[in-house]
């Protein structure tokens, strides 16, 4: 098992594993809608982003993914990236449907959703470190089952726990069975607004804390130009975030973030050096539309310009 997220116990040996990482998750089919009324369908979805950034990084990358397959054109691009697929059978493709420079994916419904994960989707897949990146509510179980069950380190993005189906009446049972099993999560990354959902907690301070104590033995709340606010083994932590040069497409920052962060945190990496790594890397995925295409090399300038955001906006406190 991943031990206290610093190394493998002494007989898991790196070349057990034929992937670094394994990102799991619905490759989306995201539709944007002009001004005129002309369409553009790109894909997305936090596997996506996260498989992408981690190659760029240099590491051994697969996607288990579940879409229809008159869509299997939207793998094409983490294909090319030397990617590997694992394409399962759905009778549809998770989709998001929104406005150029409207609502990101994160705070939309779907308005049509992949079937479901299944345990044995993971069957097979030895890997060091597993990202999963539920969309809905319905795929954290299987999830969370096959990968407690493998010697790897799991790292979770919880967008999927706080986005109710309409037409799912049992997500909140879902949801709270989902809860009690965070036990099974290494590292756990939340943004802002879905840490409060949870913990119900204003503070990006105190809902680390809150989430921490539901089992995963790291959390990282993202804040956006206010960097993020960690906590590791009861540690408390402040990550500023990096001034990008331009803000160009802000979707999948976070699944990009929580990339990098299990990137570093594989290569022996701390938690605050790995969250301080994911911000640079979340910085210059912004300057860009698309998933993060660009190098480790990049990272590290970024990290050696030190150009942290100083002054984030101040949030209020409601009562």
């Amino acid at each position: 098992r991943y031990a206290g997220g610093l190394r493998f116990e002494k007989d898991m040996r790196d070349d057990a594993f034929r992937f670094d990482v394994c990102a799991v998750g619905h490759v989306t089919r995201d539709v944007l809608r002009g001004e005129a009324g002309a369409t553009v369908a790109r894909p997305g979805g936090g596997a996506y982003y996260a498989a992408a950034a981690c190659r760029a990084l240099g590491l051994a990358t697969c996607v288990v993914t579940r879409m229809a397959a008159e869509d299997a054109a939207l793998l094409e691009g983490l294909t090319a990236a030397g990617i590997v697929v694992r394409q399962e059978k759905s009778r549809a493709t998770t989709t998001f449907v929104t406005r150029l420079g409207g609502k990101e994916t994160a705070g939309l419904m779907p308005t049509a959703v992949a079937d479901p994960f299944v345990t044995a989707d993971l069957a097979g897949i030895r890997t060091r470190a597993f990202v999963l990146d539920p969309l809905v509510d319905e795929d954290l179980g299987a999830f969370l089952t096959a990968a407690a069950a493998a010697s790897s380190l799991v790292a979770l993005d919880v967008q999927g726990l706080v986005r109710k189906l309409a037409h799912a009446a049992a997500a909140e049972p879902a949801r709270r069975a989902a809860l009690g099993a965070l036990g099974a999560v290494d590292v756990l990354k939340a943004g802002e607004a879905e840490a409060l959902a949870l913990t119900g907690e204003r503070d990006p301070a105190a809902a680390a804390a809150a989430l921490a104590r539901l089992g995963p033995r790291e959390v990282i709340v993202t804040l956006g130009e206010a960097g993020a606010a960690g906590r590791a083994d009861g540690r408390a932590a402040a990550i500023p975030a990096f001034a990008p040069s331009a803000v160009v497409d802000a979707t999948g920052c976070g699944d990009s973030f929580l990339a990098a962060y299990v990137a570093r945190r594989l290569e022996g990496a701390g938690p605050v050096e790995s969250a301080r790594f994911a911000a640079a890397l979340a910085s210059l995925k912004i300057e860009r539309r698309g998933p993060f295409t660009g190098s480790r090399e990049e990272v590290e300038r970024r990290l050696k310009e030190g150009r942290t955001v100083t002054a984030p906006p101040a949030r209020k406190r409601r009562s």
